[in-house]
């Protein structure tokens, strides 16, 4: 079964559909104007360098590409796996003010150090700033411009991308607030409901703006989830906070009906 789903998962990304009548993907093409490539000048190596500092630099110049990246935020250090390379516990967002883990999160914070990758610490009684992460999953293969599979984290357990990493897809497991922080509502400025919901879509922009620095396409992502997740991307798709962030969805066993997904009044 797991490589059935995974098989579907995998035709759905490269021609819109569960499965394929071709090879033709329907997905329109990167043209590449994300990306610009700065060479560093020449003098930067000079022979001035004793033999030991030399070494050093031809040290970390030859370490794999994929363990360090640059974002407008800070550096990260990857973690390498069986065929990928995981970018854990980054933020994507921040809180302000004590209130404001009832509200719409802000900006993604900045960091100066590398920062390394972390396990995600988040639960009912985490501190908001603890969910507000998401992890990358980037085959370690040579290539680039990989489709991208947002996956919001819902109530069915954690979820494994090796498989899917391995097929050549980047993984994104966004990691929202939950309990009464990310779902409480009572209708006024302070505290005015779906945080939860909010984070997945800021989540969503985060990867739009920063994929290309994981060799992701931004033109190619499916997002997806199970269960409450699922019911989370379903209401994903009917916001338009969320218009043009995603080029497809996937939901199993759930959906934003569901009596358990809402609250009556």
């Amino acid at each position: 079964m797991k490589n059935f789903m995974t098989d579907l998962f995998v035709q759905f990304m490269s021609c819109s559909k569960p499965i394929c009548d071709d090879k033709r993907s329907l997905w329109p093409e990167n043209n590449g104007d994300q990306i610009e490539v700065i060479e560093a000048p020449g003098v930067l190596r000079t022979n001035s360098r004793s033999m030991r500092q030399l070494e050093v630099v031809d040290f970390f110049d030859n370490l794999p590409s994929r363990v360090n990246v640059v974002l407008a935020q800070g550096r990260l250090r990857g973690i390498t796996k069986d065929g990928y390379v995981s970018y854990t516990g980054i933020p994507y967002a921040s809180i302000t003010g004590t209130l404001g883990r009832f509200k719409r999160a802000g900006i993604a914070p900045l960091w100066s150090d590398i920062r390394n990758s972390r396990s995600p610490t988040c639960s009912l009684v985490s501190d908001a700033e603890h969910c507000l992460q998401l992890d990358v999953h980037v085959p370690s293969v040579v290539g680039g411009n990989w489709p991208v599979l947002v996956w919001v984290t819902g109530g069915s357990g954690p979820y494994s991308p090796g498989r899917m990493v391995q097929e050549g897809i980047i993984v994104v497991i966004v990691h929202h607030r939950l309990g009464p922080s990310g779902f409480l509502c009572l209708r006024d400025e302070n505290i005015p409901g779906n945080a939860g919901v909010k984070d997945a879509v800021l989540a969503l922009r985060w990867v739009r703006d920063n994929i290309v620095a994981f060799k992701g396409n931004p033109a190619k992502v499916v997002v997806a989830g199970q269960s409450f997740g699922a019911a989370m991307v379903e209401a994903v798709l009917l916001s338009n906070m969320a218009s043009g962030l995603y080029h497809g969805a996937i939901l199993q066993s759930g959906s934003a009906l569901c009596p358990w997904s809402f609250n009556f009044d």
